[in-house]
């Protein structure tokens, strides 16, 4: 994608190509027989466009929901004057997360936002993992709100971000351990804390069988 900072992350036309294939994915993995899908991402430097992100769906200010991420609490600052920057140059409708994902956004979170989005429509849970992927939640929780009731929040992540997103979603993490990754461990842990649900809820020993 673009530097945000000089111009757009990608066009309308890219982004949206980028949310019809996670929905593709999504729909291949139920075909496969999938039953859960954890989103995650692996990358240096989308903590900063997931910050643009989320500023303008919580209309929150940017030093509110930005954090260093894999810098320095040093850089933060920079890194709000550049985010403050790339919106001002950019534009994007807060009330249209298209344009927020294509403006400042980038090409993981738009196909995890289409995926959660595939996930709804194919009837298949999905776990939300670290704040990047809690931004694209939301951003599809925007774009289909009926996708929500698929989703299931694993941890809050230490991102200043990552509480407000999952509480403008209405979630309640399962886990809150400090954690500031985003690569789907949370999720993976998420997941572990579902089958054990699961396992109490079918195999447990009612009092009137002992």
């Amino acid at each position: 994608t673009g530097n945000i900072a000089k111009g757009p992350a990608m066009t309308r036309e890219e982004c949206l190509r980028a949310i019809e294939t996670g929905i593709c994915l999504a729909e291949e993995a139920r075909r496969d027989g999938i039953q859960l899908i954890i989103t995650g991402e692996m990358g240096i430097g989308n903590t900063t466009s997931s910050s643009a992100v989320a500023s303008l769906l919580l209309q929150r200010p940017l030093e509110e929901v930005t954090a260093k991420g894999a810098g320095t609490a040093e850089r933060v600052a920079h890194k709000v004057a550049v985010l403050k920057q790339a919106v001002a140059l950019n534009k994007p409708n807060a009330g249209d997360a298209v344009d927020i994902l294509s403006k400042v956004g980038g090409l993981d979170m738009a196909a995890m936002c289409g995926v959660y989005i595939g996930c709804a429509a194919c009837g298949m849970a999905v776990m939300i993992d670290g704040v990047i992927s809690s931004a694209a939640a939301l951003c599809a929780a925007r774009l289909a709100p009926a996708a929500l009731p698929y989703m299931f929040p694993s941890h809050c992540s230490a991102e200043p971000a990552g509480r407000l997103l999952l509480e403008a979603m209405g979630f309640t993490p399962l886990i809150t351990a400090g954690m500031c990754l985003g690569e789907g461990t949370g999720g993976a842990l998420g997941a572990s804390l579902l089958d054990a649900a699961l396992a109490a809820y079918e195999e447990v020993v009612r009092i009137d069988e002992i």
